[in-house]
């Protein structure tokens, strides 16, 4: 199953330093890229090597952060509950691009440095006999697939948990276009739904397996839900974008 992201964790420590933790995290989690969009040409062991770390993983990356930054924040934000915007508070500095393109680019050197220790037929878990033997029906580096996934996953909730509470609180602003903040929430959860449904049923009308039926409801349904989470947030902005031309003209 892919513990993608679980791989932001690793760009953890590199929180507090001038690298944008967007891209970092972004950066982290591209190279599996293949496995939500199999039709792309370039192959998931592509992805996993130091000419793709620095080609296809940093331009990929980048750019999704740009779609970040100009097109998902704001939005985003303004969708979130009030007890949230309260602490929350976006930067309007723009990073330099040099640091983004460094961010991504470490971002995925831990994804592909982790996965080393944890997929089958990479270094870690064909030398390290922890790793290379069977312990209780599964190799050591499924073990560690697991375990590190679910550590991963836990320390980024623990991480955003803190932050969040820890952060100065302040008057809750308004939203800005409450009902297009409202389409960034259920659009992706609709989508996400929809794929999961439409994956879920040819499966179990087939037979087929439980772990062919999440690993293909978790991959459809996330990428299902990024592209609703652009298309809404591009919704918000002109929304937005009208309001403000509405109260501007005589």
């Amino acid at each position: 199953m892919p513990v993608t992201f679980a791989h932001p964790a690793a760009v953890l420590p590199l929180l507090r330093t001038p690298i944008p933790f967007a891209a970092l995290s972004i950066g982290a989690m591209i190279p599996d890229t293949p496995l939500f969009m199999p039709w792309i040409p370039i192959t998931y062991d592509a992805t996993h090597t130091l000419t793709g770390i620095l080609t296809f993983d940093l331009i990929a990356a980048s750019a999704l952060w740009y779609a970040w930054w100009n097109l998902i924040r704001h939005p985003l934000l303004d969708a979130a509950p009030a007890p949230l915007r309260r602490r929350i508070t976006l930067t309007q500095q723009r990073p330099p691009l040099p640091l983004v393109a460094l961010g991504a680019a470490i971002g995925a050197a831990t994804h592909v440095i982790w996965d080393e220790f944890t997929h089958a037929g990479r270094w870690g878990a064909t030398t390290i006999p922890l790793l290379a033997t069977t312990h209780a029906g599964l190799p050591g580096y499924k073990w560690a697939q697991y375990i590190s996934g679910i550590g991963g996953l836990t320390a980024l909730a623990i991480t955003a948990v803190v932050l969040t509470l820890r952060a100065p609180a302040s008057p809750a602003t308004p939203r800005r276009h409450p009902r297009t903040a409202l389409l960034v929430l259920t659009l992706p959860l609709l989508a996400a739904a929809t794929a999961t449904t439409l994956t879920a049923l040819p499966v179990l009308a087939a037979g087929g397996e439980l772990r062919d039926l999440l690993y293909g409801a978790i991959t459809r349904s996330a990428l299902a839900a990024t592209i609703a989470l652009i298309a809404a947030s591009a919704a918000w902005h002109l929304a937005v974008k009208k309001n403000r031309h509405a109260t501007t003209v005589p």
